[in-house]
C-alpha cells in the first residue's frame, strides 16, 4: 500500500501516520527503544536516539517558524507512510525554571503544525509516581555531571514547587490523541505493559520477555557518596567519574536520597495530584497502591 501523496507549491508531501513516544525520563524509555530498535517492519520508518541525536532537527527545530519547522522534521523523519519516533529530547528536561517539562509546549506546536497539514499523530506518553520520578531523575542528574547538590538542595535549586503530569497531558491532548501509561504497569505485569505499548504502535513488537534486561541498572549507596564527595570537580571530570563508579557499583544497597520523614512529607506533598492524575488517566487498580 504506497501512502496517499499531495502536491502543493514546494513539492510532494507524504501524509503520514506518526507515533511519538516522547518518554518522559525514567518511564521506562530506554527499554523500549531499544525494542524498536531491533524492529523491523516495512513501510515504517524508526526514528530512536541514535538517529535523532545526529540529526540537523534536533540542533535547530525549537527556533523554527512553523513551515520549515514542518519541512524539516519531513526531510529527516518521514521516509514511509508510517514514522515511530521514541525521544525524550523532544519533551526536553523535566525540571527547568520553576516548571515541569516547559518545552512540551514547542512539542506540542510541533504537533499541531503535523496535525494541521493533514498529518495523523499520536503521542504515547509514559509517567511515575513523581516522587519516584524526581528521586530517580536527580540521581541521573548526579551521574552525569551535572550536580553534586542533595536531592532536597537540587529541587529547591530547580524550584519544584508543583511538578504535575497533568500538565504535559493537557498541552498534547489539544492537538492530538495522546495515550497515558504507568511505568508502574511494567513492574505490576509486564505483560500488559507490553500489550499498552502494542496498542498504542499498532503492533506486535513489544512481549513481556522485551523488558526482561535492565536498561539502567540501578547504582548503590557507595557510588552515591562518590559522586557527592566530587562536588568541586569539573562537570566533565564528573561525567567521566559517573560512568566508572556506575560500572564499578551496582549491587549494594540503593542510594538514600533523603531521610525516612522527609521522604514521607514528600509523598503526601505529592499525593494529592498522584491521586487526580490517575484517576483521569489512568485508572488502573493493579497499580493503584504506587498513586496513592
Amino acid at each position: 500500500m504506497f501512502p496517499e501523496v499531495v502536491f502543493v507549491s514546494w513539492g510532494y508531501i507524504v501524509l503520514a501516520k506518526i507515533f511519538i513516544h516522547p518518554g518522559a525520563h525514567k518511564t521506562a524509555t530506554t527499554a523500549v527503544q531499544s525494542v524498536l530498535n531491533r524492529s523491523y517492519n516495512e513501510g515504517v520508518r524508526i526514528v530512536t536516539p541514535k538517529d535523532y541525536r545526529f540529526s540537523q532537527f534536533d540542533r535547530v527545530w525549537r527556533g523554527l517558524d512553523s513551515g520549515d519547522l514542518l519541512k524539516l522534521f519531513k526531510e529527516e523523519f518521514v521516509s514511509a507512510d508510517v514514522c515511530w519516533v521514541s525521544e525524550e529530547r523532544l519533551l526536553g528536561e523535566p525540571l527547568m525554571a520553576g516548571d515541569f517539562y516547559p518545552k512540551r509546549i514547542e512539542l506540542a506546536r510541533l504537533i499541531e503544525c503535523l496535525v494541521e497539514e493533514g498529518h495523523e499523530v499520536k503521542v504515547l506518553l509514559t509517567v511515575r509516581n513523581m516522587f519516584d520520578f524526581l528521586r530517580s531523575w536527580y540521581l541521573q542528574v548526579v551521574f552525569s555531571g551535572a550536580s553534586s547538590l542533595s536531592f532536597i538542595e537540587y529541587l529547591e535549586s530547580r524550584k519544584a514547587t508543583t511538578p504535575q503530569w497533568a500538565e504535559i497531558c493537557s498541552s498534547i491532548s489539544q492537538v492530538c490523541t495522546l495515550k497515558v501509561v504507568a511505568y508502574e504497569s511494567l513492574l505490576v505485569s509486564p505483560e500488559k505493559f507490553a500489550d499498552d505499548l502494542n496498542d498504542f504502535f499498532e503492533s506486535n513488537v513489544f512481549s513481556s520477555d522485551s523488558f526482561d534486561k535492565i536498561e539502567n541498572p540501578s547504582i548503590d549507596s557507595e557510588a552515591y557518596a562518590v559522586m557527592l564527595s566530587a562536588k568541586g570537580l569539573p562537570k566533565r571530570t564528573k561525567a567521566k567519574l559517573g560512568t566508572m563508579v556506575k560500572k564499578g557499583f551496582k549491587h549494594g544497597e540503593p542510594p538514600v536520597v533523603c531521610g525516612e520523614f522527609i521522604e514521607d512529607v514528600l509523598r503526601k506533598y505529592f499525593s494529592s495530584d498522584n491521586v487526580l492524575f490517575f484517576e483521569e488517566y489512568l485508572n488502573d487498580l493493579t497499580i493503584s497502591d504506587y498513586w496513592s
